[in-house]
């Protein structure tokens, strides 16, 4: 028997997600250095697909219910903090999925009747890319012009016999290449979409099979197909067409290997794909076995290097994916059977250390000035990561990750223009001079906010979850911050964060993964977490004002003043 058709009529896998729920504002006010920063280098103009940072997002509330665009207010509010280049200039909206009903699960059997995507005009998911390319606010560049946020749905679908699309890699040429015909029709026929991030896991082009021929028919039908254009993908707002990522890990295009030449093909063919490499699940522990920050800063280390390596040999546009919230390898909680503490002992680190190794590790390998790199894509904006039974935490993406992405994510401020002396001009910005903010004070999430001001988050030996409340106190000696992302006390409140309010449950068939919708459809997501110590329980009902000064280097200093309301 055949799903319904009607994305909406099928079950979802819950996720909820990050800062702002129903009538919240995020008040930003900012205080800058004295000097005007000159305009940052430009990408590459004819650039495409466009390069851009971006955030996996999925528009269900913690009770699982749908709101068409309810992240526009929270990366609205991020990039009016963010610094040039860690901006969010693009958003992957979960839309739906892709689903093969073969007659008795033989692909020999299939006709493009049982091949199917669900983007029908009333699903839900084409309401979200309506919302997010109405509301989403340009991003300003120094020099005044003004750039839009690039709207690029989530397709997704798990491939073989425990998927849902059971079949995919078996189909013929032809019948692979009508899929993406199928495909492309739906997507093209939506003038919202820019772009398709398609999380089809797991990725295999290691053979020239079902996979590889419909990513070929996607690139030259997102392209217009040699001018004749039968989708409608190239228009007036898309004169280049629509582009496309896929998602995978770094090995998929190891030198020498069958997968990187079919990979080139795929992005070469009309210039208009990029793959999405992993920067999670890295370690292939399997689901609940930590993944500890010692092993994962080595191995993230090493991938980073090796993806800009090997990108370059065989001439392969990419971006990274990186852990903000839980995986289901690299987390701060984890509930159930499965759960596996580290080779230490530890049972989990602070999401704010996994992020912190990813990001170190691009910028140790100047990945900002790859002419082939695409951007970040940040895991996530969600909520309920459960797979097999067992579930991770974060989720969402914690407040103090958001706030260190926001001048870290692709360019530090230390290498943002300016005079580069780290002396901070507005000598009367920062807070408790000198001392650590709210020293000792708890953050009721296993944070603990007396850290070692220097050195950013302080990670406990024993139990893994003792962080500073904000990834490390701010040093105040001579008006610098500590250059990991710390933060200080602004009026003497709790300068801290939480790590989100526990999650509902997620298809268990999402794996090791985690932007996988891992069941037919959409992929919920909602609001996060705020610090237990000012006793915060839930987002209705109460006004919050949260203040912090966030210290980073190249002496900008930055007040965020999160005020949630009913």
């Amino acid at each position: 028997m055949k799903r319904p058709t009607d994305s909406e009529a099928r079950p979802r896998r819950l996720r909820v997600a990050l800062a702002t729920g129903g009538g919240a504002a995020l008040l930003v006010a900012l205080a800058f250095p004295a000097w005007a920063a000159p305009d940052a280098e430009a990408p590459v103009a004819d650039q495409f697909p466009p390069r851009a940072n971006s955030v996996w997002m999925y528009d269900r509330d913690e009770a699982g219910e749908f709101q068409a665009g309810m992240w526009v207010d929270l990366v609205n509010e991020y990039n009016a903090v963010a610094t040039p280049g860690n901006e969010i200039g693009e958003v992957f909206s979960y839309a739906t999925d892709m689903e093969t009903y073969c007659p008795d699960a033989v692909a020999a059997n299939c006709t493009l009747d049982d091949l199917h995507v669900y983007y029908g005009p009333d699903a839900q998911g084409r309401r979200s890319t309506a919302a997010y390319a109405r509301d989403l606010d340009p991003i300003e560049g120094t020099d005044g012009e003004e750039t839009p946020v690039l709207v690029s749905p989530i397709i997704d679908g798990r491939i073989g016999p425990d998927g849902y699309l059971t079949n995919f890699d078996d189909l013929s040429e032809e019948l692979a290449r009508g899929y993406a015909d199928t495909a492309a029709e739906l997507l093209c026929g939506d003038p919202g979409i820019d772009g398709i991030q398609f999380d089809l896991e797991p990725f295999d082009v290691s053979t020239k099979n079902g996979q590889y021929y419909f990513y070929l028919q996607i690139a030259e039908n997102f392209a217009g197909t040699d001018g004749t254009d039968p989708w409608g993908c190239v228009d007036e707002t898309h004169p280049q067409g629509r582009f496309f990522s896929f998602f995978t890990f770094a090995e998929a295009i190891e030198p020498g290997t069958e997968s990187a030449a079919n990979v080139q093909d795929i992005v070469s063919a009309r210039g208009n794909g990029y793959m999405v490499a992993s920067l999670y699940n890295l370690n292939n522990r399997g689901p609940g076995k930590l993944d500890g920050l010692p092993a994962y800063t080595e191995t993230v280390a090493r991938e980073v290097a090796d993806m800009k390596a090997w990108a370059a040999e065989s001439d392969i546009p990419y971006g990274f994916g990186i852990p903000a919230s839980a995986s289901s390898n690299e987390y701060t909680t984890c509930d159930g059977a499965g759960c596996e503490p580290d080779v230490e002992g530890v049972p989990g680190y602070p999401m704010l250390d996994y992020t912190k190794a990813a990001t170190e590790a691009m910028h140790a390998n100047d990945i900002d000035d790859d002419p082939l790199f695409r951007g970040v894509s940040i895991w996530d904006f969600g909520h309920g990561v459960n797979v097999d039974g067992n579930e991770f935490g974060p989720a969402p993406a914690p407040a103090e990750v958001m706030l260190y992405l926001s001048h870290n994510l692709i360019r530090p401020d230390s290498a943002q223009p300016g005079p580069g002396d780290g002396a901070d001009s507005d000598s009367g910005a920062d807070a408790d001079s000198g001392a650590d903010a709210d020293s000792g004070a708890d953050a009721g999430t296993g944070a603990d906010a007396g850290a070692d001001a220097g050195t950013g988050a302080d990670a406990d030996s024993a139990a893994g979850t003792d962080a500073d409340a904000q990834g490390g106190a701010a040093d105040a000696q001579g008006g610098t911050a500590d250059a990991q992302g710390g933060t200080a006390d602004a009026q003497g409140a709790d300068a801290v964060a939480g790590q989100g309010d526990d999650g509902a449950a997620a298809d268990a068939a999402d794996d090791a993964r985690g932007p996988a919708a891992g069941s037919t459809g959409e992929n919920p997501a909602g609001p996060a977490g705020t610090p237990d110590d000012l006793a915060v329980t839930g987002f209705g009902g109460t006004a919050l004002l949260v203040a912090g000064v966030l210290g980073l280097a190249g002496a900008t200093t930055v007040v965020l003043r999160r005020r949630l309301a009913s």
